[in-house]
């Protein structure tokens, strides 16, 4: 396997092709549309500054789904144990009722 650090306009790229299949999975995971953008925002910016760290043991696209899917998970974690709620925005309220 590659050690090769990952590219910075490769994670760009990816970012911009799958923003929108990344960003239903963390709203799925957390519920709330706004903080779906922001925990996956969160998670890019992980990978940046993470990106000459990658150790090659597996794929890249695994990798990135890993850390895109896990910084929801953690966000959602972290809420259900401090016993703290996502504030739910509008449109959301509208729909649930």
């Amino acid at each position: 396997m590659s050690k090769e650090p990952v590219a910075l306009a490769a994670l760009s790229d990816i970012y911009e092709h799958r923003y929108a299949r990344f960003l239903r999975v963390a709203e799925a995971i957390v519920g709330d549309a706004e903080v779906a953008r922001d925990v996956v925002q969160e998670a890019f910016v992980r990978l940046i500054r993470s990106r000459l760290q990658f150790r090659g043991e597996g794929s890249v696209d695994g990798w990135i789904w890993r850390t895109v899917v896990n910084r929801p998970a953690t966000y959602a974690a972290t809420l259900q144990r401090t016993g703290a709620t996502i504030r739910r925005s509008s449109r959301q309220r509208q729909t649930a009722t």
